[in-house]
């Protein structure tokens, strides 16, 4: 019995990169990796298919992205990786969880409650969230920025999950989900703006 040939016998194909125009990739080490991958095709040495090319980008990108001033290097040389964990973040974190407890479906005229609200209230009660109630709540977090906490009109509708150290907040406000959900509803684009 013979194996189809898929893989070797596939044509080549061409992948499209589309940059929008208004579109801006985020400060730091992703603009860095991003810039660093364009560089790597133009020159031709980002070819997929040559392992070679993984070591070139990364060797490349560490050496531009690696900062002495954060101690890594430091803590690397003498294999201390938990604190290089905590030095070096490849994407910058500046937004928080925020737990959807309500929603409405499109075409419902009211909204319901989510999945959510029983691992929450359970967690309420024991004042903490177990590994698998975090799992369990993925499809209903959204993140918002930093920024956005303390400012109206998110500041309206953003509540402590429990105390204010912990960093959850619950959304009070509207949510619209289903095939025409647009999330977050009542503010314009200028109020995402930091």
């Amino acid at each position: 019995m013979t194996q189809p040939e898929c893989a070797a016998s596939a044509a080549p194909r061409v992948v499209h990169v589309f940059r929008p125009a208004e579109a801006r990739i985020p400060n730091g080490l992703y603009q860095t990796a991003s810039s660093q991958t364009d560089l790597l095709r133009r020159l031709g040495r980002a070819n997929p298919h040559d392992p070679d090319s993984f070591s070139d980008y990364f060797r490349l990108l560490y050496q531009l992205t690696v900062p002495d001033e954060c101690a890594i290097q430091k803590e690397r040389a003498q294999l201390h990786f938990e604190q290089v964990d905590s030095l070096f973040k490849f994407i910058e974190d500046n937004t928080f969880p925020v737990l959807v407890l309500s929603q409405r479906r499109t075409g419902e005229a009211a909204d319901s409650p989510t999945d959510a609200g029983a691992i929450y209230d359970t967690a309420k009660g024991r004042g903490f969230f177990l590994r698998d109630d975090w799992r369990r709540l993925q499809p209903f977090l959204i993140n918002l920025l930093h920024s956005s906490r303390d400012r109206p009109p998110f500041s309206d509708y953003l509540v402590p999950a429990f105390d204010p150290d912990c960093g959850l907040y619950l959304w009070t406000g509207k949510y619209l989900t289903g095939l025409d959900g647009v999330g977050i509803q009542e503010f314009g684009p200028e109020d995402y703006m930091a």
